[in-house]
């Protein structure tokens, strides 16, 4: 397995942002493109990067920028939920809670991205039941999962949750399922090779979490997996291109990590992977569409909130 390597920085800094890869059908781009949306680095904005970079055209040379603006959501927001979603005939990037920023006011609103080339923006959804921030998506067979996160009075209040509701874009409603069991403020997820949703790790009740637990959609139950060797509150973790979990960063507590964890589902353990260049906490991470793992922005020790991203190649 290789290490990490720095890449072309984001325009802006962010942390507590949503990251996802994107692949339109109408792109001339045949890897799509990673999409960053808020946070509460320089600005609320929305970046996308083309996954891997386009080469320059014959008839204008110049090497495209690493990263653009796109159009900003119609309620900037932070330690929201980012997830791509099908909705009849075309994909949305759906932002889901977090508090509003500026205003920081706790929301339960959520808003789609149509990166259509005639009308791209953002479109008004149906919002959750309950308002909440840090809370973890994934989706699966066409459902948004969404798990965990904190209701707190104030962003610094942290008060984990065990809720799981599904967001269906097709129908754009809602649903409650069963509730995790155990309470998680800033979690991660990820969809699993074998269809089950797993929420990772966050910041309990009384401490940082190493374990993790999945969701079977088919039985709406819970079970209880192999914990991490780590606890880590506001990690970030993907579904790497081998089939295997990528588990990034978070804090436990004492230190910002830079450390990984990878799950192998035949083997059902933890095991460590390649350490990040720099720990960071309440980061982003996805696995482009050329087979990188892409590392981006977060909170570090040494720079505060930042603009860096870096990438790791599994296979």
């Amino acid at each position: 397995m290789s290490s990490w390597s720095s890449v072309a920085a984001m325009l802006n800094a962010h942390q507590q942002m949503g990251a996802t890869a994107y692949l339109p059908v109408w792109m001339d781009l045949p890897k799509g493109f990673l999409f960053v949306a808020g946070g509460t680095g320089d600005s609320g904005d929305v970046e996308v990067q083309a996954s891997p970079l386009p080469p320059p055209s014959p008839l204008d040379p110049t090497p495209p920028p690493p990263w653009t603006t796109v159009t900003s959501m119609v309620t900037p927001r932070f330690g929201h939920a980012l997830c791509v979603g099908n909705s009849g005939e075309i994909s949305l990037i759906y932002a889901i809670g977090g508090r509003s920023n500026p205003g920081a006011k706790l929301l339960s609103s959520v808003e789609g991205y149509n990166p259509a080339p005639k009308k791209p923006g953002w479109i008004t959804m149906a919002s959750m039941p309950k308002p909440r921030e840090r809370a973890a998506a994934a989706q699966y067979n066409n459902l948004i999962y969404v798990a965990g996160g904190s209701n707190g009075k104030a962003t610094d209040d942290s008060s984990p949750l065990k809720t799981l509701e599904a967001y269906n874009p097709s129908k754009n409603t809602w649903k409650k399922l069963a509730s995790m069991h155990t309470a998680r403020d800033g979690p991660a997820a990820v969809t699993g090779t074998d269809g089950r949703v797993y929420v990772i790790a966050g910041l309990g009740d009384s401490a940082y979490l190493s374990s993790v637990e999945s969701y079977d959609p088919s039985t709406n139950k819970w079970g209880k997996m192999s914990s991490m060797n780590t606890p880590r509150g506001g990690p970030a973790a993907v579904l790497g291109p081998d089939g295997q979990i990528y588990v990034l960063g978070g804090q436990n507590g004492v230190e910002t990590l830079a450390t990984t964890e990878v799950y192998n589902f035949t083997t059902k353990t933890w095991t460590p992977g390649p350490s990040m260049s720099v720990g960071r906490e309440f980061l982003a991470a996805v696995t482009g569409f050329d087979g990188g793992i892409y590392a981006l922005g977060g909170y570090t020790p040494l720079l505060g909130i930042t603009d860096s991203v870096e990438v790791l190649f599994v296979s």
